[in-house]
């Protein structure tokens, strides 16, 4: 259906029996894994048919460069992306986020901030996991002109208790408007790939 939905993140991993995940008899469909196939066909068929004649403009600020938005638990750190605003006009900010652990547990613990101009909107202290995805949403009220979307990461573990390698990949930052609707664009659908994909 031209949508690139990230399975291997959205879905939880498959259970594991004698050190395998590929054993039939612990292969199950649970209550969890059946809501989330319901979610990720909901969520695709949104994204692929067409409900509304005009949309806001939906855009993605981060390259698709992983190693250019990955940052070490162990060093201090700061992603900055600048986004330029055309109109006065409400902008929806989202971001998702990953942390990217080994299968190893490692020690390494990080004080993360996600602030919009210089204004903080996510503070949050994060540690390890492997591959566990978070999304976050914020409503700005912005004028025309350059708006700075930045992280900072401020280690909390000294590097010489470090294990594996444990580091915190911003995913994607989506800037969506202006919410005026003499804005938004026409719905067609060479758009409709276009913001999907």
């Amino acid at each position: 259906m031209g949508v690139d939905f990230r399975s291997e993140v959205e879905f939880p991993p498959d259970d594991s029996g004698q050190g395998f995940d590929n054993i039939g008899e612990v292969l199950t469909v649970s209550p969890l894994l059946m809501e989330k196939y319901v979610q990720a066909a909901a969520t695709i068929v949104a994204q692929s048919v067409l409900t509304m004649s005009r949309i806001p403009r939906d855009q993605s600020v981060v390259p698709s460069n992983n190693d250019e938005t990955t940052m070490s638990f162990y060093e201090t750190d700061r992603l900055a992306r600048t986004f330029t605003a055309e109109h006065d006009d409400q902008k929806k900010i989202r971001i998702t986020v990953e942390v990217l652990g080994k299968f190893k547990f490692d020690p390494g613990r990080a004080n993360i901030a996600f602030r919009v101009d210089s204004a903080p909107r996510l503070q949050q202290e994060f540690g390890w996991d492997a591959s566990k995805s978070l999304d976050y949403e914020y409503d700005e009220t912005w004028t025309a002109g350059d708006h700075e979307l930045a992280f900072t990461l401020q280690p909390l573990v000294p590097v010489e208790q470090k294990v594996n390698s444990l580091d915190f990949h911003v995913v994607d930052i989506r800037v969506q408007g202006p919410m005026d609707q003499q804005y938004w664009l026409r719905h067609d659908s060479s758009i409709a790939w276009s913001l999907a994909t």
